[in-house]
């Protein structure tokens, strides 16, 4: 057989090794997307919290009646 060759054999070694790297790259890839799409939603959920400080703060400003001059 062919593949029982040495140089069979160091064909079937590089090519694991390009399928190894693709692969790796690819992997790579999906996990800074994973990333990304992890940091929008901590940066959309700062955002949410802060509009909701801000709103309370709005709110708790017009419910504090002004002190009457004696």
């Amino acid at each position: 057989m062919y593949y029982d060759t040495k140089q069979g054999d160091d064909e079937l070694q590089e090519f694991y090794r390009s399928n190894q790297k693709e692969l790796t790259e690819e992997n790579e890839e999906l996990d800074n997307d994973e990333e990304q799409q992890t940091k929008k939603q901590r940066k959309r959920r700062r955002n949410e919290v802060s509009i909701l400080k801000e709103e309370n703060e709005i709110d708790q400003l017009s419910n504090t009646r002004p002190k009457r001059a004696a």
